[in-house]
């Protein structure tokens, strides 16, 4: 009977215990079009205690090849996410599914490439932001960024 007790308190504690992590998570769902590339939308962000990840999709619509890669963390130009006063900066910590700089991920025409970015969390207070891809080495090339991101 003592097992039997012990047995339903250990379901009921993982129960529980999976129940609130769930709870810390929160997803949004979206169509944020990249304010400087309309082949690039974000269309997911997952926020936790742990992390912030932002799934975006690069949709070749042209005619011939292209390609995608990002920085890699710490990278001058790595991305980064802002509050919309930009007083305060969570960097990049991870990613899943691009190639990081100099590898390159092909996109063909007619097809598209999802990734993740992962980057430190961010306030759950925080509802408004932008994300932007690092700080620019020279004149003439062109970063991703996306504005007024909001949480809703």
């Amino acid at each position: 009977m003592k097992k039997r007790y012990m047995y339903l308190l250990f379901v009921l504690l993982f129960v529980l215990s999976s129940s609130i992590s769930f709870a810390a998570e929160k997803v949004y769902t979206m169509e944020k079009i990249c304010a400087t590339q309309p082949m690039i939308k974000i269309t997911k962000i997952v926020t936790s205690k742990e992390e912030t990840k932002i799934t975006i999709v690069f949709e070749n619509t042209t005619d011939s090849k292209t390609w995608a890669r990002i920085y890699p963390p710490g990278h001058a130009m790595a991305f980064y996410i802002t509050d919309v006063k930009n007083t305060n900066k969570y960097y990049l910590l991870d990613s899943e599914n691009i190639a990081i700089a100099p590898t390159k991920t092909d996109i063909y025409p007619g097809t598209s490439l999802e990734f993740t970015l992962i980057f430190e969390a961010i306030p759950t207070t925080m509802k408004n932001f932008h994300l932007v891809e690092g700080t620019l080495p020279s004149e003439g090339m062109t970063t991703w960024y996306f504005s007024n991101i909001k949480l809703q």
